[in-house]
C-alpha cells in the first residue's frame, strides 16, 4: 500500500464502511453467488451499483491506499462502477473483464485499450473463494498484464477461511468489510432470520459443494 496521511485515510475508511454497512442489506431466498456456494442469503448489493455516495466513498479510499497503476481493470458487472469511480478519480484508463471470453468478433476477455505489460488495479465486489479473481489474474497473465492488487468491498470470510483463501495466486487482496461484519451491523434488524446468516457463518462447509474433478 502506498503512504498517505494516517488521519485523511482513517477518516475515509470509516466513512467508505459505514456507508456499506448501512446501506448493503440482505436478501433471503435460494441462491447461488459461485458455482460452488449455495446459500439461502446474499448481501444485497445492488447499491454498489446505484448509491452514488457509496460509489464515491470507496473509490476516495481506495485512491488513497491502494497501488499506483497503468489501468483500473472491473470485474462485471457489480464492479464496474466501482472501477469508473476510482478510474475517474485517479485519471486511469478503465477495463472490463468480462463474465465469459466472447465467441464473435474479436473473441476478447478484456473490454478497453491496453497494452502488454501494464499495470493493472483489479476491483470486484465480493470475493468468496476467489473465483472471479482467479479468472482476472489469468486472462492479466494471458494479455501480458500486470495485476497489482485486488481491491475488493466485501469478503466473504467463512467461506474464505474454509477454503484457506488468502491471495490470488500471488496476488494480495484488500477488502473493505467481511460478512461478518455486515452481519453484526444489521443482526438487530434480521429477527429469526439472524439464524440462517449465523449458521452460514458458523457452518459454512455446509453450503459448499464439492469441487468438480
Amino acid at each position: 500500500m502506498k503512504p498517505s496521511n494516517n488521519n485523511l485515510v482513517a477518516l475515509a475508511h470509516a466513512r467508505a464502511r459505514e456507508l456499506v454497512l448501512e446501506r448493503v442489506p440482505f436478501i433471503f431466498g435460494d441462491f447461488q453467488p459461485t458455482s460452488r456456494i449455495r446459500s439461502p442469503f446474499v448481501p444485497d448489493k445492488r447499491a454498489l451499483i446505484s448509491d452514488t455516495s457509496i460509489l464515491d466513498a470507496v473509490a476516495e479510499y481506495w485512491d488513497l491506499v491502494a497501488p499506483d497503476s497503468d489501468l483500473i481493470g472491473g470485474a462485471a458487472n457489480f464492479a464496474v462502477p466501482l472501477a469508473t469511480a476510482l478510474a475517474l478519480r485517479r485519471q486511469k484508463p478503465l477495463i472490463v473483464f468480462r463474465t465469459q471470453r466472447k465467441t464473435y468478433h474479436f473473441k476478447n476477455c478484456i473490454d478497453g485499450n491496453y497494452s502488454r505489460g501494464q499495470s493493472v488495479l483489479l476491483i470486484d465486489d465480493t470475493i468468496a473463494g476467489a473465483e472471479t479473481a482467479a479468472r482476472m489474474v489469468a486472462w492479466c497473465q494471458d494479455e501480458g498484464l500486470r495485476p497489482e492488487c485486488i481491491m475488493i468491498v466485501l469478503a466473504i470470510d467463512p467461506i474464505n477461511r474454509l477454503l484457506g483463501f488468502s491471495d490470488v495466486s500471488g496476488v494480495p487482496v484488500e477488502h473493505l468489510i467481511t460478512l461478518t461484519e455486515l452481519f453484526n451491523h444489521h443482526r438487530s434488524r434480521l429477527g429469526s432470520q439472524s439464524e440462517i446468516v449465523e449458521d452460514f457463518i458458523v457452518n459454512p462447509e455446509k453450503y459448499l459443494t464439492p469441487s468438480p474433478t
